[in-house]
């Protein structure tokens, strides 16, 4: 059992869904998992995409930041799905964090 407000988790998850979607080639999948550990919940949301260059990894949960500097708001959103996501677990004294470089199986 878990103590969440189904909306934000709903949130939450759509966000990093729709932004694993967006960078995730055609043939690619994403994958969803949550784990129990330590007494938290832990949801991973992971694709088999590009990945994110080490040099943007400080950047991702800013607001208004986009990787692909090209794509327009109407393509690529506002680059405010990842750091809403991120506050929204925060604010529920969560943690999110990214990890790049690695490929499922």
């Amino acid at each position: 059992m878990a103590s969440i407000d189904p909306q934000r988790v709903e949130q939450v998850v759509g966000n990093l869904v729709s932004n694993a979607l967006r960078y995730t080639p055609e043939a690619g999948h994403v994958f969803i998992t949550i784990e129990k550990a330590a007494g938290n919940v832990i949801l991973t949301v992971s694709d088999d995409g590009p990945g994110v260059p080490a040099e943007y990894l400080s950047s991702i949960f800013q607001r208004f930041w986009r990787g692909e500097k090209s794509r327009s708001r109407a393509s690529g959103g506002a680059g405010l799905g990842l750091a809403i996501a991120r506050q929204l677990v925060e604010a529920r004294a969560g943690k999110s964090t990214l990890k790049t470089g690695l490929k499922a199986a």
